[in-house]
């Protein structure tokens, strides 16, 4: 098998430290404006230990200002 390319997302939290933590994934993105552009995706990090995980998602549709 094959070795995994290492992923270019980036998060700004810390998955291993305990405690609460709000950041985010950068997904390097390139867009005709912006050659060094980010999509930034949300996460909210919460931790106390060894245990079971959960993974909680939300979206939105297209860009809408509006939501």
């Amino acid at each position: 098998m094959p070795a995994l390319r290492p992923s270019p997302i980036a998060p700004t939290v810390d998955f291993d430290k305990d405690g609460v933590q709000h950041g985010f994934l950068r997904l390097p993105y390139s867009r005709d404006d912006s050659a060094w552009g980010s999509v930034m995706i949300p996460v909210c990090v919460i931790r106390n230990g060894k245990g079971p995980t959960a993974l909680l998602t939300g979206g939105n549709h297209g860009d809408e200002y509006e939501g």
